[in-house]
């Protein structure tokens, strides 16, 4: 029974003490505030990043070619049905037609003599 009483105490004791002078700043606790399942960030191995560009050839990024998966097939695809706006360049400033999208996948044609 004593034993409750101690642990009790000791919570109190923590609780009261961990909000002292707190207020009207804000404290960066190590968690994110947007996170459904919060972690620290000391306890995280890796985060998720944004690359601009992948390596294709690479041995990681393989089931990119996977069958009936592959990445080129649905982004493609996703043009097609208008899910996907196409860009002319890497800036983002200037859309490409449908139309046109379709014509620079074409092989050149070899015309010669």
């Amino acid at each position: 029974m004593k034993k409750i009483g101690y642990v009790i105490c000791l919570c109190a004791f923590l609780s009261l003490a961990g909000s002292g002078s707190s207020y009207g700043q804000e404290q960066d606790s190590g968690y994110n505030p947007n996170s459904v399942y919060p972690v620290h960030e000391s306890y995280q191995m890796f985060k998720k990043t944004l690359w601009r560009r992948m390596d294709m050839k690479e041995k990681q990024n393989k089931p990119f070619y996977s069958r009936n998966g592959e990445l080129s097939t649905i982004i493609i695809d996703a043009v097609k049905s208008g899910l996907l706006i196409p860009y002319t360049n890497d800036s983002v400033t200037t859309r490409m037609s449908k139309a046109d999208f379709l014509n620079e996948l074409k092989p050149p044609e070899e015309g010669g003599q």
